[in-house]
């Protein structure tokens, strides 16, 4: 793995979208992401199963703002060949 160049600054991670979407879902589905290093966990709970991958992208759309319609869920089951792995 090449060496990192650049690490943000606590100051720099208290401000990004990210860590506001952190907080987000945090508060809305009573998660337990920390304030740090939490990238991997909250991308581990993003991709965990059906019913996750669905709060995922209803949050985002919330956090968001986005306008429209939501429609259906994105996913209403994992696809066969995916039931067999852990991601």
């Amino acid at each position: 793995m090449a060496p990192l160049h650049w690490t943000p600054t606590l100051k720099d991670v208290e401000k990004s979208a990210l860590n506001s979407f952190r907080q987000f879902v945090n508060k809305r589905y009573g998660l337990g992401f920390p304030e740090t290093d939490f990238y991997w966990d909250l991308h581990a709970w993003s991709v965990k199963d059906a019913e996750t991958i669905n709060q995922f992208w209803e949050a985002l759309w919330d956090w968001s703002g986005m306008i429209g319609e939501k429609g259906p869920s994105p996913v209403n089951s994992l696809p066969f060949f995916l039931e067999r792995f852990s991601l």
